[in-house]
């Protein structure tokens, strides 16, 4: 809707959608997630860690090298105690609408 906003772990429930639209004024945002005293980035890069997320976005409908682009995006844009307000052209490099 106009003036509507996507942020934080919002963005696991938009991406799932078949037809994703975006109207005026809107804005999506993304952050690393928390663990216990550890944040995503503090991780090894290698599918211990990322692989529950990267398959969660395949699950959804992205492929293979949608979904690490992503999900590697995500946690690197903001740390977890802050957030992240995609630009439109992010938007559309990781494809989040799809009319």
């Amino acid at each position: 809707m106009d003036g509507g906003k996507i942020a934080s772990g919002s963005i696991y429930f938009f991406i799932t959608g078949i037809e994703r639209t975006k109207r005026t004024n809107t804005k999506t945002a993304v952050h690393s997630w928390p663990g216990d005293n550890e944040t995503a980035t503090d991780f090894p890069i290698g599918p211990h860690y990322q692989l529950p997320y990267i398959n969660y976005y395949i699950a959804v409908g992205f492929r293979q090298q949608e979904a690490e682009n992503f999900y590697y995006f995500t946690i690197n844009a903001s740390p977890v105690d802050s957030i992240h307000w995609m630009t439109e052209d992010e938007i559309r490099l990781y494809q989040l609408v799809t009319q």
